[in-house]
């Protein structure tokens, strides 16, 4: 029983040491280096409008400064949202950035070496996205500031490299660091670069032309970047790119993923990256397409066909795409952390770019790479990984062969069923917290409200945690609690089972080519390490004398899997908890929230609990000899531990879900769109109101007394039968949101966006089919055309440059259209030069077509400001103001 306890204790010592660690790791961030030759044009005061210049500071080295970076996040920041279209946006915002160029291009501290080009792409086009439930993409007239820099005596037609981020943000967010602190970084880093200092002219950054596309259009899903690298001469000639993206708000930048061919391009990174923050799991995950989330990555990777690295500020994601998303909230040092890596990157990457001869053997080849605390970086090609992880897994099967001997059917049987056992007891671990969740979620009529520990993370310890441990206790308790000694011969152990799991899972991902695989590799070695020293006849009469010594010689092995472990968790839930705020209302959160803590504890947690039991069978008898009495004081130890855990997990449920789970910094988020029109099928003259996670719209009418009068009149929207889009989505996102509702208002004095009566069909037979114009005018800068066809009825043509999709399986076509001249609300202008129409023809015969055409302005009108005024302060409305024009076409 001693050692059951030393064990446990040794166990939790070193798992909160390096939780410690870890948790210190990932708070630090480089001191801001100040501003200095500083170029930018004056900023303006936000208080009292007093026009100051940046002090300069003398800097002769090759430095990036958070100060200059911030003078311009700030002045941007301050312009308020960037929707496009809108004139903060396409005037201010934009005649900033090329405000801020123009004096670098035109300061005397310019290299006279450098070639600095600036120009302003405005461009037309569409494309196909197959990203959330798929949607074509029309645009008129997006904007890209795009910058050029190349030695003046250089070869300019070289293959360039191209950064890019966007100044454009979603609906009435400030987006300070959705991505103005992206353009910050990347305009301080054109300035470190113009000013050529040795240290640059060293790198050769510049043997090939540098382009910047800083974009105006990547909130409008993607469109800025498929201008630029399907429509602009420079994005014909490019090598690869770097994407700076957010989805919160400062931290450390990570990067997300890199590909495809991108090897040569990840290694400067690994190489420059002064403060590497990147691991390739992060790149499965975020590819295998469960964040329902996208970036110009895809469009440069896609429609360029070029290798890239994409990287993202993700902490404190609560404020991402809110009106929340501040400079205050874009933390001291983030920028230098960025702004170092990206500058670090480019200066290794001038120093190794490869010629394409060079580059080819690299064309085929991926990294699996993952960061140690930031501190440093492991690489290596998936071909290694395949070696690499084969010769580990040999290994394992080495020491298993010989510890078994020559195999029987016995053996066999015996190891068939303890394999059975250890799926049993990591199963039960995953779905004993996933339990507490569902009860969280059932109960939610009586305890109010799920989500308890959104705006409070570490309560997820105290609900799952305690949960997920005492169903692992207990099931190997009762599973493999009665292990022998660990030397019994022709026997493996429920620890030596264990090491099979990670073999199993490590081959799994390494020859299925996921960068992932380096997680299971760090626990194979740390778990057949230790086998491998007790091999050394000192090391193992050392562990025969002393069980407490064998445990901490495995410990010890097991340090840099759980140290890097603790790195992915810690950083998965950074990112994952936000996220519950916009994944949709059909996933239960609890229970998402359970099994995602549950899954660590079964993969992570059994490895420990099976090292104590096997540890503690080393001292509980000699080989061969029962140990009822030690089996007796184990379980009684055990039956403890469980009893605490479970007490705990009791109080959590009963307390927990009393916390209220938002807070005004950690916000539910809620779209009112006022409606306009009169439809029958769907919400006209009225507030129409979703949100984005589990706690429905109709919990939060009940939980003030301001909104008593909404929820007296509040009806579910309910579309006819065999309809996808009754109502005026911005998105198509009608499969994630379900149980909007409805509120009447008096819209008598909101005038109509656009005369119903411009929104003009015309349907013509051809070969093939019956085409169809659908024409209407860009009355706002966003609109959303959705057709819903019959069954026995196909398109087989259309006018989008991508060619056609999959016929989607509900037949509902959803296009997303943009038009980013002039404000979000227009005055009626001339129909032919502002326009929208789309073209298709459509087989078949039988059944209507069901047509809608949705006007979006940014606009509020008293409705939408009266809702919001009645909003509790822990909700943040993202509001606008719909029309929506229906048809029924044969």
């Amino acid at each position: 029983m001693r050692l059951a306890t030393d064990g446990l204790l040794a166990v939790v010592f070193t798992v909160v040491l390096a939780a410690l660690l870890v948790a210190r790791s990932s708070t630090l961030l480089p001191s801001p280096l100040p501003m200095f030759n500083f170029p930018a044009a004056p900023t303006h005061d936000a208080l009292d409008g007093r026009s100051s210049s940046p002090a300069s500071v003398p800097w002769s080295q090759a430095r990036f400064s958070e100060g200059n970076a911030r003078v311009h996040l700030h002045a941007m920041a301050l312009l308020g949202p960037k929707l496009l279209g809108s004139d903060a946006a396409e005037v201010h915002t934009q005649a900033y950035i090329l405000s801020a160029l123009t004096n670098m291009a035109s300061s005397p501290r310019l290299s006279p070496r450098i070639k600095m080009e600036v120009e302003v792409q405005v461009a037309s086009g569409s494309f196909f996205l197959d990203f959330i439930s798929g949607f074509a993409s029309v645009y008129h007239n997006v904007s890209n500031v795009l910058v050029r820099l190349s030695l003046a005596d250089g070869e300019n037609d070289a293959p360039g490299f191209l950064l890019s981020t966007h100044y454009d943000s979603a609906l009435h967010s400030p987006a300070a660091s959705d991505a103005l602190a992206g353009v910050s970084i990347l305009l301080e880093t054109v300035r470190v670069i113009s000013e050529y200092p040795d240290e640059v002219a060293e790198s050769g950054i510049l043997s090939a032309p540098l382009v910047v596309n800083l974009n105006g259009a990547e909130e409008s899903l993607l469109q800025g970047a498929h201008a630029f690298i399907t429509q602009h001469r420079w994005g014909s000639n490019l090598r690869g790119f770097l994407n700076i993206e957010a989805a919160g708000s400062g931290g450390r930048e990570i990067v997300f993923q890199t590909g495809p061919r991108a090897g040569w391009l990840a290694l400067s990174y690994l190489h420059g990256a002064p403060h590497p923050y990147a691991n390739s799991m992060a790149q499965d995950i975020f590819q295998s397409g469960i964040i329902p989330s996208d970036t110009d990555f895809r469009i440069y990777r896609d429609y360029g066909e070029l290798p890239g690295i994409d990287m993202a500020f993700v902490a404190n994601g609560y404020v991402y795409h809110t009106p929340l998303d501040q400079e205050v909230f874009v933390t001291q040092g983030s920028l230098q952390h960025a702004g170092d890596n990206v500058l670090g990157t480019l200066l290794a990457l001038g120093a190794e770019f490869p010629s394409p001869a060079e580059q080819a053997p690299w064309d085929a080849e991926s990294l699996v790479f993952f960061d140690v605390l930031g501190l440093m970086t492991v690489a290596y090609t998936l071909r290694s990984a395949e070696l690499l992880h084969s010769a580990l897994a040999a290994l394992w099967l080495a020491l298993i062969a010989a510890k078994l001997g020559a195999p029987s059917t016995g053996k066999l049987r015996h190891i068939a069923r303890d394999v059975m056992a250890l799926a049993g007891m990591m199963l039960g671990t995953m779905l004993a917290p996933a339990v507490v969740g569902s009860v969280l979620a059932l109960g939610a009529p009586l305890f109010g409200h799920t989500m308890a520990w959104f705006a409070s993370q570490w309560l997820l310890v105290v609900l799952f945690v305690p949960a997920a441990l005492a169903a692992n206790v207990v099931l190997a308790a009762a599973l493999f609690g009665s292990e022998r000694r660990y030397a019994v011969a022709g026997r493996a152990s429920g620890l030596d089972i264990m090491r099979g799991v990670w073999v199993v899972l490590l081959l799994g991902l390494t020859f299925g080519h996921k960068g992932s695989s380096f997680f299971p590799a760090l626990w194979v070695a740390g778990l057949v390490a230790p086998a491998v020293a007790l091999a050394i006849p000192a090391v193992a009469r050392v562990c025969e004398r002393s069980p407490l010594g064998y445990l901490a010689l495995h410990l010890a092995a097991l340090v840099p899997a759980l140290v890097v472990a603790l790195v992915q968790i810690l950083g998965l839930f950074e990112f994952f908890v936000p996220l519950m705020a916009r994944i949709g209302t059909a996933a239960p959160s609890d229970v998402v929230m359970g099994v995602a803590v549950g899954a660590p504890v079964a993969v992570i947690g059994s490895v420990f609990t099976l090292l104590v039991l096997e540890a503690r069978g080393m001292e509980a008898a000699p080989v061969g000899r029962a140990y009822p009495e030690a089996r007796k004081r184990a379980t009684v130890s055990a039956a403890a531990v469980v009893c605490v855990l479970v007490c705990v997990t009791l109080v959590g449920v009963l307390l927990v879900p009393r916390i209220s789970p938002y807070t005004e910094l950690r916000p539910k988020r809620v779209f009112a769109q006022h409606v306009l029109g009169d439809d029958a099928d769907g919400p006209g003259s009225a507030l129409w109101l979703n949100v984005m996670d589990y706690n429905s719209i109709g919990w939060l009418l009940g939980t003030s007394a301001g909104l008593a009068e909404y929820a007296a009149k509040a009806e579910t929207l309910v579309c006819p039968a065999g309809r996808v889009y009754c109502a005026p989505w911005y998105l198509p996102i009608a499969d994630m949101v379900t149980g909007g509702q409805v509120v009447p208002v008096d819209s008598s004095n909101v005038p109509l966006l656009v005369n119903p009566e411009l929104v003009r069909i015309t349907s013509s037979a051809v070969e093939g089919g019956v085409a169809y114009v659908f024409r209407f005018p860009a009355a706002t800068t966003h609109a959303t055309l959705t057709v819903e066809l019959p069954a026995e009825r196909e398109i087989v043509e259309w006018s989008i440059a991508d060619p056609l999709p999959a016929r989607p399986a509900n037949g509902a076509y959803f296009i997303y259209l943009t038009d980013a001249v002039g404000g979000s609300a227009r005055p009626e202008r001339d129909e032919s030069q502002h326009v929208f129409e789309v073209r298709m023809v459509i087989a078949g015969a039988g059944g209507r077509l069901a047509v809608g055409v949705a006007f979006h302005s940014q606009a509020l009108t008293p409705q939408l400001h009266a809702f919001e005024a009645s909003l509790p302060p822990w909700v943040v409305p993202v509001s606008w103001v719909s029309q929506h024009v229906r048809r029924s076409v044969q």
